[in-house]
């Protein structure tokens, strides 16, 4: 858990982010974890001061920003699978934002895999409309 919250901290040094002291304690939040904060008081305080969808999204999106980061290096793929499948049985209020992160990159994955199909289609179709129009075109000559 460490790591990630580290990854998270850095990526924000970098954005020029500050993470307050609260949002800091939130991205080790859990009710069941024991190296987790499980502190009504930060919980209540944070529900009064933060709307969760907005620290959330902040957050997501650092972890995102890392991971691209990261991915650019040569283990930095493999240290995000080993953080992700060390903390796959565990409950912190963070992994819900790794989640966001993931799927965000996924769905980035895909967006850019179907820009490539849709762009090999479109070139077949373009093919294939040059060809009918050179065969019109020979057949009206002759």
């Amino acid at each position: 858990m460490n790591r990630l919250i580290a990854k998270v901290e850095q990526q924000a040094a970098l954005d020029g982010i500050v993470l307050s002291d609260l949002e800091r304690k939130m991205l080790r939040w859990s009710e069941v974890e024991p190296d987790g904060i499980d502190d009504p008081s930060i919980n209540d305080r944070f529900d009064s001061e933060y709307e969760s969808d907005k620290y959330e999204n902040k957050i997501a999106s650092l972890l995102h920003h890392a991971y691209v980061r990261d991915s650019e290096l040569a283990n930095g793929k493999s240290e995000w699978d080993e953080i992700e499948h060390a903390l796959q049985d565990k409950d912190y209020y963070l992994l819900m934002m790794l989640e966001q992160a993931v799927a965000q990159r996924k769905r980035r994955l895909a967006g850019s895999q179907s820009t490539w199909r849709d762009n090999l289609i479109y070139l077949g179709i373009a093919f294939v409309v040059v060809v009918v129009l050179v065969v019109v075109m020979f057949s009206k000559i002759q």
